[in-house]
């Protein structure tokens, strides 16, 4: 009878820790690239991760569970006005990389077993989002997950009005969609942090950012659909008027805009 309970209790156990289970999004497959601004990652469970190349300094991260996302044809790249950047692609066996072109550029460093990105400025070699994941659980619920150095600060910025509308994250703190929610009015919101970088999420999106882990910087995206992960990595350009184009595209309404 007490071998029966202790069994019971290590089911429940079981079944309560899989319900809320996160896993990545499998390891890499192969990836496509048919013009100079974008690449497709296509993993071992079937799920997608689109890089983009928005200008020199700005690239487009986008992940999708399954096989949703269609990379643009060569005859209909002109009318996508907001891909104004370039990528190539290096690939080794274990490795590969993408790499804007422009000299001050991002390096995207991928480590293909366990699938992980690594994104670098090429400028300096400074790591700015370390060994990063997308995670989903049960509940479709998405996380970019990345390791952080220890004397990285973050500030929470809103697009609009950013210079008189941000506040220092302190770290070993969760950031509820709702504190989000109530910092930025309805505005888009970026994360910025002092090794030069920006990340611009996904608006309208129950965004949570969590610090409470050592060293970790945890994005997540509550209620997520297809795509489960969107979000820009900006580098070296912190001008209000830039960030806030950057979100635009991230709406999906105004994909034709130039940002020169």
């Amino acid at each position: 009878m007490k071998k029966a309970c202790s069994f019971a209790v290590l089911l429940l156990l079981c079944c309560l820790t899989f319900t809320g289970y996160s896993k990545s999004l499998g390891n890499f497959k192969h990836y496509r690239q048919i013009t100079d601004k974008e690449v497709l990652i296509e993993t071992s469970s079937g799920a997608q991760i689109l890089i983009s190349a928005i200008d020199g300094q700005a690239i487009q991260v986008s992940a999708s569970a399954d096989n949703s996302f269609h990379l643009i044809q060569p005859d209909q790249i002109s009318k996508h006005k907001h891909l104004e950047g370039s990528i190539y692609v290096e690939e080794l066996d274990e490795m590969m990389q993408i790499t804007t072109t422009a000299p001050k550029g991002i390096v995207i460093s991928i480590n293909k077993k366990p699938l992980s990105l690594t994104y670098v400025s090429k400028e300096n070699g400074t790591i700015l989002l370390n060994e990063s994941i997308v995670t989903k659980n049960a509940k479709q619920d998405a996380s970019l997950e990345y390791k952080a150095c220890k004397n990285e600060t973050l500030k929470l910025l809103t697009c609009k009005a950013i210079k008189n509308k941000w506040q220092n994250m302190e770290k070993g703190i969760c950031y509820t969609p709702d504190i989000i929610k109530s910092f930025s009015s309805g505005n888009n919101v970026c994360l910025v942090s002092s090794k030069g970088y920006s990340i611009v999420i996904e608006p309208e999106s129950e965004a949570q950012f969590d610090l409470s882990e050592p060293e970790t910087i945890k994005i997540s995206k509550l209620n997520s659909k297809q795509p489960l992960m969107q979000f820009m990595l900006v580098l070296g350009s912190q001008q209000p008027e830039l960030l806030e184009k950057y979100a635009q595209i991230l709406t999906g309404k105004s994909k034709l805009i130039s940002l020169k």
